[in-house]
């Protein structure tokens, strides 16, 4: 028996409340299990759950910083691995379906990395950064440029910290800002 016999088939219930609180339907769900299994039911991992390292690998994240962020927003119970229902909804709000507002909060949740409410300086430009990092051809100095200014158009107060209302307000202008961390699920359905 292999590891993914061990990783137990979503129950119907399951199916039907992740339709419901997702942007997938029940064939997708179960693509989306698959995917899920590939990544989760490997030898070496015997949980059922995704660790980081595996994450990074199955979505070709380099960037460690980056890739982690990214984990830890996927990860709602903070216990340092993904179940099946958090993998499927953090997918969810990064796929082309999931709304601007839904990308918008996603990704404010990555920026404010304290959770504070608000996203100081520091946190913007280390997420850009970060971010900016995986481009090809981005230098520190460059990404640490464009952080700053993009981190100055949008601090409407000029008070050092950016709010939600005043993130989403850039968003509405600029989707590019949420864009960085899209997820095409046509390449994970396949």
């Amino acid at each position: 028996m292999g590891a993914s016999d061990s990783i137990p088939k979503p129950t119907k219930e399951e199916v039907n409340e992740l339709t419901k609180t997702t942007h997938f339907n029940a064939e997708e769900i179960n693509k989306l299990y698959a995917a899920f299994l590939k990544i989760a039911g490997t030898p070496k991992n015997q949980d059922g759950k995704i660790q980081p390292q595996e994450f990074f690998d199955s979505l070709a994240i380099t960037n460690e910083e980056y890739g982690l962020k990214v984990f830890e927003a996927f990860d709602s119970t903070a216990d340092g691995d993904l179940t099946f229902g958090e993998y499927v909804k953090g997918v969810s709000q990064l796929c082309e379906r999931a709304t601007q507002e839904e990308k918008a909060k996603f990704c404010f949740g990555l920026f404010d990395s304290n959770k504070s409410g608000t996203i100081s300086k520091p946190e913007f430009l280390s997420f850009i950064e970060a971010s900016l990092g995986e481009m090809e051809g981005s230098s520190p100095e460059l990404a640490r440029n464009i952080a700053l200014q993009l981190f100055t158009e949008i601090d409407h107060s000029k008070d050092g910290n950016i709010t939600y209302p005043e993130f989403f307000k850039a968003v509405q202008k600029n989707n590019n800002i949420v864009n960085c961390v899209n997820v095409h699920v046509e390449y994970i359905f396949k």
